[in-house]
């Protein structure tokens, strides 16, 4: 071995390595390989280079080492990201060092410079969390300093679209001379499927971290460097999303064990960036101890490396061996002592657990295992648990906080903030104390977690008695009960062992009954045939309880993946018991699109459209053939006459012309064939014409005046044929060129003047045929982006009805929109994202809403209003088992077609309870006191008027009202109903509303400049008006004369920050406020003039409330807020309010909205988790969750009001739509029997529930 230095570098060798230093620099010879490490030199330091058990971080990356290759070979991949796009998947087992790798190594390295121009990237790290949307948007809203849009732009569009982020991070680099580009780290991203609980929001967050990483649609590079990294053991949940799964497939490094030179840098180079020194022969031991072998090859991953899960105890060892040192020298001496690798994290837990007092030992044991979550059939893992949970636990708060404080020094456990968990899964494997404690409580533990969930189970049945506990269980439960070591008993569990202790002494008593009766044999007779009659009884009884709990678990099990079919079975579970969980469930059925399946293609179904009408659906297919349905009973479609022949092979596409007329088909054999459809049950063949040696017409349009046609397909050419005369059909022009492939779509512009047309060259061109002779290119599109391995293709192509906006159903996985106002350059739009090629896309004959789907199987409703940011109106509408190649829409909005490659079409009733127009997030609804107005308001700074005389039929009555700042926060009905207060920003103004077709001001706003009024009031009488201010501070109005508005004095100061909300008594006596601070507050305002606080400020929440209510009759106070509970009070004495009951939980976000029914026996709850909850109020003010949660919202609720007669709620949400809630079971039943007919075929029924005789729960009586 040979080395040469100059000047003062120095050269030294230990045993078979050869180093050479140069200042700061470190050469490193060995076996013909050169690795090279900047190293800080300095002189002794007192910080320790070696973090533990933690990871990494990016500050210490002057002490991290081995991880050259790696580290370049991630910097290579993420350079191939910026030329060809796409996130980068860093998957490692636990235990690899992958945060390490990613924080100190890859980002230290990126900061460097590493990449062209990245010292001046910014850098994010985040976590999933449980709300992962929440922290995207925390973390990139820290990148562009602005949370909603781009500043100036009046935008509310969200950080993470990549658009947006890109203009930030422009404008900072214009600032700097350069240009910027985020670099994101998502860490632990198995929070995802651990912590994250919807599943929408892991789709939402995937695509919208990916789309950061994807190239731009003009061909630059991506915004943004992303990457994920994964521990290995969750493979199997990537495959449920497709976006990551593309992601892994593509674009993944696996973290392997380090080399035996990287494990050496690792021990040395920190110690020497400190000043310190390596004994001779340490490094030898602690590789002997890690398992690495003299032998095995010097490359990172391979199969002969130590065990990959023990790099943390070298890493704690190496942490101890330093609190050892001897001066300015790690020792073998000090190694040793610390127990070594093996035992170092082993000796340093005893050590913690010695220094306890006797007391705070016992407590320890309960500490750690309520920070282990006990594997059924899987390992067990680590459990982060709330500080205050722990020390509340067994009435030990001293000893367990000193368990946690001296565990946390000792770097075992970690505490940030209010949450404890155990540093690294390690120790549960490393510890035998530990071990010694999960093994011998495991059965306890198991046993606790089971009666937990049979509680749960038995609550959601509504108590049902056949799912209470019997013999040797209950014994088991009661004796768990006894032992509080597993923590407290909830409510329900309490409640659960409670009814099943008085089941058996019921049944015990009838025992005894029975041996006394035995003494008398003419009784025994009879006694015994009652019994026998019993056991009938109970046996029967027995099984409906057990078949019921099957048919619920089986609409729970397909409600995913076909909401239709878990409707119906929701009826069949209704007929048998009428169970509070099984009626929410069909509440919440009336507020998601279901279908109805008509079947009769024999082969996939590739196109369906619409008469002009909506009394006839067409639908064609590979068989060969065109169907038509009559759809005018939307509730009983039927096939109209027999199939129609198509063209020669499949029939590809079709359509009605504008009048109703005609129709059109095409397919493979060139031709495309007409049919009058004047009398649809008879339809006439009219003409028929080929496309001479174009291949297969894939696509056709005819033009809005119904006297040209517009054919394309798979020769790239379109041709425009006139129709006046549909028995000779004739070319207006030569073809010209749609695309440079196939074309796969055509669509006319409303006014006729332009056609799109999309193709597999991935792009859309537009021409204006305004003179149908002459056909000119106006503009392209930018090509749709497309993903390695995928096509890049324009599937299909669509106007919106004002021809504003074009759409196109994109191979990438998108529904691409555009603006084309100005043809000759479309801008490109917010583009939603399916999980799978897009092969369809329709919009609605109001605009508002657009439908898109593909092979995922699964259609989307998106709620268009505002296009440049568009939101899902509903859940996935599933139910097809094939591809989804056709959707139509009907006239109304409120029916639409679906084709698929499953044979079927389906035809979905879009309830017209979901009202659309709003183009931002509604945040308040009110409705007038006789039940017929209904008023919203958004951040669309506008408030809309609907006409609700018939709930189940609502209209929109007027143009909207502007308000007089950027949102909308309150709207409020006079008790007249004649007024309407709208609170936005600095104003509140009052609204004449008598004739809602024209609403007039009545005066000027209320206007104060420092103000923002976030809820206003009327008291009963309408001659008070309350508004709360973000200041603090209620101001108070005589609103007698409502032309002429009079301030009643100074405004009440709360002295409790923010208000959000207010409630007025129903004898207009009492004034409610909710506060930011978490206190509540009441007032008399008996004399409005003279206002006063009605006893102490009620500490409410440790979180900002939200909102407050006040019961009907005065008597209830409800409030709610950050936290997610709801809390009651008893306010008949409000000098001296009383909190009723624990507070109530089942939310799992902020509660933002509560109302009263108008009876004050219900109580209902919206929250950001985009559940709806009702809750049933008894006489003593006591409430009980009624049922399960009503879903349907696909983001969070807003606001909830009732009907003045209790049978309707109304509710405003976060997806910019207004929704109407029947809360009549009937009305449920209706619905779902009337949008999907009899689904429940006898091969379903026997499929699903072959125990009962058939019975379609929709059959007519």
């Amino acid at each position: 071995m040979e080395a040469h230095a100059s000047e003062r570098a120095r050269i030294y060798q230990a045993r078979r390595d050869l180093y050479m230093s140069e200042r700061d620099m470190h050469l490193h010879y060995e076996d013909g390989v050169r690795t090279a490490r900047r190293v800080h030199t300095a002189a002794v330091s007192e910080q320790c280079p070696y973090p533990g058990l933690s990871a990494f971080s990016a500050e210490q990356a002057q002490w991290f080492f081995g991880r050259d290759a790696l580290v370049a070979k991630l910097l290579v991949r993420l350079d191939a990201c910026l030329a060809v796009g796409g996130a980068l998947v860093v998957v490692a087992p636990s235990g690899a060092g992958k945060s390490s790798v990613l924080s100190a190594g890859l980002l230290a390295e990126i900061a460097r410079g590493a990449l062209p121009g990245s010292a001046c990237w910014p850098r994010k790290w985040l976590t999933p969390t449980a709300h992962p949307m929440a922290a995207l948007g925390t973390c990139l809203a820290e990148v562009t300093s602005w949370s909603q849009g781009a500043p100036g732009d009046g935008s509310d569009a969200p950080v993470w679209r990549p658009d947006v982020l890109r203009r930030a991070l422009a404008a900072d680099g214009a600032e700097a001379g350069r240009e910027r580009r985020l670099v994101l780290v998502v860490d632990q991203l198995e929070e995802l499927f651990t912590l994250c609980t919807d599943q929408r929001e892991r789709r939402d967050f995937l695509d919208a971290a990916v789309s950061l990483a994807d190239m731009s649609p003009d061909g630059e590079p991506p915004v943004s460097l992303v990457i994920f990294g994964l521990r290995s053991d969750f493979y199997t949940q990537c495959a449920a999303h497709p976006a990551l799964l593309h992601a892994v497939e593509r674009n993944q490094v696996i973290v392997g064990p380090l080399s035996r030179t990287g494990v050496r840098e690792a021990i040395l180079h920190p110690a020497r960036a400190v000043g310190l020194d390596v004994e001779p022969g340490l490094v030898p031991v602690l590789l002997r101890d890690l398992g690495v072998q003299e032998q095995s090859k010097d490359l990172e991953g391979t199969d002969d490396a130590y065990e990959i899960g023990r790099l943390p105890l070298l890493a704690h060892a190496l942490r101890a061996t330093w609190l050892r040192r001897a001066g300015h020298v790690l020792t073998v001496d000090g190694y040793e002592s610390t127990g070594g690798i093996a035992h170092s994290l082993t000796t340093e837990a005893d050590r913690c657990f010695d220094r306890l007092a006797p007391q705070a030992q016992q407590t320890a044991q309960s500490v750690f295992l309520r920070l282990v979550k006990f594997g059924d059939a899987t390992q067990d893992t680590r459990r982060p648990a709330r500080y205050t949970e722990l020390l509340g636990h067994g009435g030990h708060a001293d000893e367990a906080a000193e368990v946690i404080e001296t565990f946390t020094r000792g770097r075992l456990l970690t505490r940030e903030q209010d949450t404890v968990t155990i540093t690294h899964e390690v120790l549960l494997r490393a510890w035998p104390q530990l071990r010694e404690w999960i093994e011998a409580h495991r059965a306890r533990y198991m046993a606790r977690q089971r009666l937990d969930e049979a509680a749960d189970a038995w609550q959601e049945a509504d108590r049902d008695p056949g799912l209470l506990y019997r013999g040797h269980r209950l014994d088991e439960a009661r004796a768990l009960a006894d032992d509080r070591g597993t923590g407290e008993l909830g409510p329900v569990v309490s409640a659960f062992l409670t009814a099943s202790v008085r089941q058996r002494h019921r049944a015990r008593r009838i025992r005894q009954g029975v041996v006394a009766g035995l003494t008398v044999l003419a009784v025994l007779a009879a006694l015994s045939a009652a019994i026998a009659f019993q056991q009938r009884d109970t046996a029967q009884h027995e099984r409906n309880i057990a078949i019921l709990g099957q048919i619920r678990a089986e609409a729970d099990q397909v409600r995913a993946t076909d909401a239709s079919l878990a409707a119906q079975l929701d009826l069949v579970a209704h007929r048998m018991s009428a169970a509070a969980s099984t009626e929410t469930h069909l509440l919440s059925a009336q507020n998601v699109p279901l279908a109805t399946v008509l079947t009769g293609h024999t082969d996939r179904v590739n196109a369906v459209d619409f008469s002009p009408d909506g009394r006839v659906l067409a639908s064609a297919g590979d068989d060969g053939t065109i169907r038509l349905w009559n759809t005018a009973p939307a509730d009983h479609p039927a096939p109209l006459g027999p199939a129609l022949r198509g063209p020669e092979g499949s029939v590809r596409a079709l359509a009605f012309s504008p009048d109703g007329h005609l129709l059109a088909g095409t397919g493979e054999d060139g031709t495309v064939r007409l049919w009058d459809v004047r009398d649809p049950s008879h339809p006439d063949r009219s003409g028929v014409a080929s496309a001479d040696g174009s291949g297969a017409v894939k696509a056709l349009a005819f033009s809005p005046d119904g006297h040209t046609l517009a054919i394309a397909g798979q020769d790239g050419l379109v041709r425009l044929w006139n129709t006046t005369d549909p028995g000779h059909l004739r070319p207006l022009v030569k073809p010209f060129r749609g695309s440079a492939g196939e074309v796969n779509g055509v669509a006319f512009s409303p006014d006729g003047k332009l056609l799109a047309s999309g193709g597999s060259d991935a792009t859309v061109r537009l021409w204006k045929v305004a003179d149908r002779r002459q056909p000119s290119a106006t503009g392209r599109t930018a090509d749709i982006s497309f993903k390695a391995g995928l096509p890049g293709s324009a599937q299909a192509v669509s106007f919106s009805p004002d021809g504003r906006t074009l759409a196109a159903a994109g191979s990438d996985q998108t529904a691409h929109l555009w603006d084309v106002t100005n043809p000759s350059k479309p801008t490109a739009l917010y583009s939603p994202r399916s999980n799978n090629v897009v092969n369809t896309v329709a919009f609605s004959r109001s605009g508002n809403l657009m439908a898109y789907g593909g092979d995922d199987n699964i259609i989307w409703l998106e709620n268009v209003t505002s296009p440049d940011d568009s939101w899902n109106l509903t859940p996935a509408l599933s139910g097809h088992t094939g591809h989804v190649l056709g959707l139509a829409l009907d006239p109304t909005g409120t029916m639409l077609a679906s084709a698929s490659a499953d044979h079927t079409v389906r035809l979905w009733t879009i309830p017209r309870t979901i009202l659309t127009g709003h183009t931002s997030y509604v945040n308040t609804v009110d409705v007038s006191p006789d039940g017929d107005l209904l008023a919203s308001g958004s951040e669309d700074n506008t408030v809309r008027l609907w006409d609700v005389t018939d709930p189940l039929a609502p209209r929109p009555v007027s143009a909207s009202i502007r308000g007089s700042a950027r949102y909308v926060n309150w709207v409020a009905f006079s008790p007249s109903g004649k007024n309407l207060a709208v609170a936005a920003g600095p104003d509140i103004r009052l609204w004449d509303v008598t004739e809602p077709a024209r609403p007039k001001p009545l005066s000027e706003p209320l206007h104060n400049p420092r103000a923002n009024f976030l809820s206003v009031e009327f008291t009963p009488d309408g001659r008070t008006l309350a508004g709360a201010n973000g200041d603090g501070t209620v101001g108070l109005w005589d609103v007698s004369d409502p032309v002429h508005p009079t301030s009643l004095g100074p405004p009440l100061d709360t002295q409790a920050g923010e208000i959000d909300r207010l409630a007025i008594s129903p004898d207009g006596r009492t004034l409610a406020t909710a506060a930011q601070n978490g206190t509540l507050r009441l007032w008399n305002i008996a004399m409005p003039t003279r206002p006063a606080a009605l006893g102490t400020p009620l500490r409410a929440s440790a979180d900002p409330l939200q909102t407050v209510v006040l019961s009907p009759d005065g008597r209830t106070l409800a409030a709610s807020g950050n936290d997610g509970t709801i809390r009651l009070w008893n306010v008949t004495d409000p000098t001296h309010p009383r909190q009723v009951g624990p507070a109530l939980t089942g939310h799992k976000d902020t509660v933002y909205t509560l109302a009263f029914s108008p009876d004050g026996h219900t109580l209902v709850s919206g929250s950001f988790d985009g559940a709806i909850r009702l809750w049933d109020i008894d006489e003593q003010g006591l409430a009980r969750a009624h049922g399960l949660p009503v879903t349907g919202v696909v983001d969070y609720v807003n606001a909830v009001t009732f009907s003045p007669n209790g049978r309707f709620l109304f509710i405003g949400d976060g997806e910019k739509t207004v929704r109407i809630l029947p809360l009549s079971t009937q009305a449920s039943v209706d619905y779902v029997c009337r949008a999907t007919g009899n689904l429940l075929t006898p091969a379903l029924w026997h499929k699903y529930i072959p125990q009962l005789d058939y019975e379609p729960p929709c059959a007519e009586k």
